[in-house]
């Protein structure tokens, strides 16, 4: 089991951690799919930390980290979208400890403490032909709403929410 923390990415040990925890856990589906820093450079396999910094380090952001024995072993980030909407951000999980509830653990925090703020509704979106996240999600009480197929990505994207 993993111990959920809100943690302030803006510590520049705090953010290192991160970083290499989302390069890594996110490394998995850039191979399975086979994007690469040339025909995908915006998937959080390739990010500096300093790119995160800027999309994690926003004032109305929410980071949280699990934690096993001092390690942080998953990651995810709330981030304000639209009036009592709440973005579900780069939720991940170190390949090493995938399987054990850590992902679950995640977001069931970060449900909790998006409906302590007022949200109504969690939103992410993620890759659809990662069929075995997609599923995860379904089961966890997400549903797709849409799925959009952007030119300058190799993959196509699906829109997901679940009402708090």
């Amino acid at each position: 089991m993993s111990d959920i923390q809100v943690i302030d990415v803006h510590k520049e040990d705090i953010l290192r951690q991160v970083g290499a925890l989302i390069r890594r856990a996110f490394a998995t589906v850039a191979d399975e799919l086979k994007l690469t820093r040339s025909n995908c450079p915006y998937h959080p396999a390739f990010l500096s930390d300093e790119a995160l910094l800027r999309d994690l380090g926003r004032a109305d952001a929410f980071c949280f980290g699990a934690y096993s024995q001092k390690e942080m072993i998953g990651f995810t980030a709330l981030l304000p979208k639209e009036p009592n909407v709440m973005e579900l951000a780069k939720l991940c999980v170190n390949p090493t400890h995938r399987h054990g509830g850590t992902g679950l653990s995640l977001l069931v925090a970060a449900q909790a403490y998006a409906k302590k703020r007022g949200a109504r509704k969690l939103a992410l979106d993620m890759i659809d032909e990662n069929r075995r996240l997609k599923e995860w999600y379904l089961a966890n009480g997400f549903v797709p709403t849409r799925t959009v197929k952007y030119p300058h990505l190799p993959f196509t994207v699906c829109d997901m929410e679940k009402a708090l």
